[in-house]
């Protein structure tokens, strides 16, 4: 970034408006057709890792509002981050319509449960173009989140990633959103392809590469 991103759940600083786009994210192969588009755009400074998810959604829901509730049973957008790219050891973020949050380490592999005790310590905002009410028609919804760059290394302190990274240094990470339309189950859509039976797919993360707002990486 060259200025300070404030965090309200709109992309109006001119670095989110010069930042990339993703390509619209991709149904999970085996699972139903999701309903509207998603996009993410990430960026960065000496703190945090900033990310930026578009939702078109004609029917924005979610009943849940407490942090570290089933977030992922309603709609909802996730972030996984195995910033080394071991494939073990790993975060786990969420962030839904209410700005309900869940943050997650997972030591080894999804194998065993996460340990939501665990704080990011991320920074969070929403803007609902619509209502959270069933039935009526509506038009999406925006997710704003800072994450510390330190929240990568999840509970290990020794993982072996620069904090802050530097210009080239490389993170593996995926960006997931969630639908539950009033008559069906959960559908999911995400940038780097995934199935409907794994969506944090440790072996379809995409890496992500630090460089400069010019594109330098060294």
């Amino acid at each position: 970034t060259q200025d300070t991103i404030t965090i309200d759940g709109r992309a109006d600083e001119a670095d989110w408006q010069s930042a990339p786009t993703s390509p619209p994210f991709v149904a999970a192969q085996g699972g139903p057709e999701i309903g509207g588009t998603a996009t993410a755009r990430l960026l960065w400074d000496e703190q945090n890792l900033y990310a930026f998810i578009s939702v078109v959604d004609d029917d924005v829901f979610s009943e849940y509002t407490t942090d570290d509730d089933t977030l992922w049973k309603a709609d909802v957008v996730e972030v996984f981050i195995d910033a080394d790219g071991n494939r073990r050891g790993y975060v786990e973020l969420q962030v839904n319509p209410n700005n309900a949050r869940l943050d997650s380490w997972f030591a080894t592999t999804r194998a065993k449960p996460g340990d939501q005790s665990w704080s990011a310590a991320m920074i969070s905002a929403v803007s609902v173009h619509g209502t959270l009410t069933r039935g009526d028609r509506d038009d999406g919804w925006d997710v704003e989140v800072a994450i510390p760059l330190g929240a990568a290394r999840g509970g290990d302190q020794q993982m072996k990633v620069t904090i802050p990274p530097g210009l080239g240094d490389t993170w593996h990470l995926n960006v997931v959103r969630g639908d539950r339309p009033a008559s069906a189950g959960v559908a999911a859509s995400s940038w780097s392809p995934i199935t409907v039976r794994d969506f944090h797919a440790l072996d379809r993360l995409l890496t992500v590469r630090f460089g400069t707002t010019s594109g330098e990486v060294g």
